[in-house]
């Protein structure tokens, strides 16, 4: 049975949550530009997950309760489809800026819409499929597609926000009563195994000496990093725990395509903080782009409400 539908003040608590865990999210991310040049993204991944398994471990043991979640199934199958989309939007977040991975990623909202067409057979009408238009406009304005400042790694930021939609409906439909907690632990686990792996065989390999910069970043094993770039990874850490945890709350309170909307947020956040860290400044076309992906998502949001609203006026 599907979830029921959201009422109004539910939905802003929903929404409210994902923006928090956005703003947090648009400025750690940005941090990562601190040490990208000399730590990888599996090593990054890695040590990331250590803190911030740490820093799980010490909130449950001040604030109780259980990081176990309930049925394993669902939630490794929700983790596994998290721990791919971070690791394709990490992979591509050094190599074309905070920007330009968060577009991609957040082509999330309009993946579950297709999704849920799909695999849900949900009705949509002409309003939405606009909306998925104007969306996927957007998306082309802010990576470039077909232009010179395009590359494999938009296509990675893209597949981040397909395997992150998969992860918000997995989360919605099948896990709605594990705790925040649990799902965080779980995919942290997860993603450290992996970084830990991969950052071990990676360090095998003999790498060839003109290897680009990029190619580098994504291939390198485990190497030597400073006292400052650990504070900046743990930093890193701890806005993901509290980030994630907002956004799982989130998310599991409303239905996905009802609270989408809020994550995007994060072009906005993440945009600011590039700019007054680092001095990025988004063009003409990057910012039209982000209306467009903007208002898609607020037309795909009004929609779908006022189909709940129909389908329940009926019932």
């Amino acid at each position: 049975m599907g979830p029921q539908t959201t009422p109004s003040s539910g939905l802003w608590q929903a929404g409210l949550a994902v923006m928090i865990g956005a703003f947090v999210l648009g400025f750690t991310d940005n941090l990562v530009f601190t040490f990208s040049s000399d730590i990888g993204l599996w090593q990054f991944q890695a040590l990331r997950g250590v803190a911030c398994l740490i820093l799980i471990a010490l909130q449950t043991w001040l604030m109780g309760g259980s990081m176990m979640p309930k049925r394993w199934r669902p939630v490794l199958l929700r983790c596994g489809l998290l721990s791919i989309a971070i690791l394709l939007f990490f992979g591509a977040l050094p190599l074309t800026g905070v920007a330009m991975a968060g577009a991609g990623m957040f082509t999330a909202p309009i993946f579950v819409l297709i999704y849920s067409v799909i695999l849900f057979r949900e009705q949509i009408g002409l309003y939405r499929i606009l909306a998925v238009a104007i969306g996927s406009l957007g998306v082309i304005l802010i990576l470039d597609l077909g232009g010179n400042a395009f590359s494999f790694y938009a296509l990675m930021a893209i597949g981040a926000g397909a395997f992150y939609g998969a992860n918000h409906i997995v989360t919605r439909r099948h896990c709605a009563d594990e705790s925040p907690a649990a799902l965080l632990f779980v995919y942290i686990i997860m993603i450290t195994i992996v970084g830990i792996i991969m950052a071990s065989l990676m360090s095998m390999v003999s790498l060839p000496a003109d290897i680009s910069a990029d190619a580098y970043y994504l291939l390198r094993g485990w190497s030597p990093f400073s006292w400052m770039q650990l504070l900046m990874l743990i930093l890193n850490a701890l806005g993901t725990v509290i980030a994630l945890q907002f956004m799982a709350w989130g998310y599991q309170r409303a239905e996905t395509s009802y609270v989408a909307i809020y994550e995007y947020s994060y072009l906005l956040f993440g945009g600011l903080f590039g700019w007054l860290l680092w001095g990025d400044i988004l063009g003409v076309k990057s910012l039209f782009g982000i209306v467009c992906i903007v208002l898609a998502g607020a037309v795909i949001t009004l929609r779908n409400r006022a189909a709940a609203q129909s389908a329940d006026a009926t019932a």
